[in-house]
């Protein structure tokens, strides 16, 4: 069996992939509010091999970019406008 080696040279790189709470941490939610996001196609879902779920740091933050800014309207209050609710 082989042995896990210490890949960590010292320096304080973040993590490519991460599990779910470590994604949820990453964006200071709870793990609850984050499987809603995924599950609402706010956040994306999580790339797998052989049973192992990480989500891309890289592709959760860009994510997070897309999200409206404090007072910007959303597709979704946008669309319940056109609607007249």
């Amino acid at each position: 069996m082989a042995q896990h080696q210490d890949r960590t040279d010292g320096r304080a790189y973040p993590p490519f992939g991460m599990t779910r709470q470590e994604a949820a941490r990453h964006l200071m939610v709870s793990p609850a509010t984050f499987d809603r996001w995924v599950k609402e196609g706010v956040m994306p879902k999580p790339r797998r091999r052989g049973g192992i779920a990480r989500w891309v740091r890289l592709e959760i933050e860009e994510a997070a970019l897309r999200l409206p800014t404090e007072g910007e309207a959303t597709d979704e209050d946008k669309w319940l406008d056109r609607i007249g609710l």
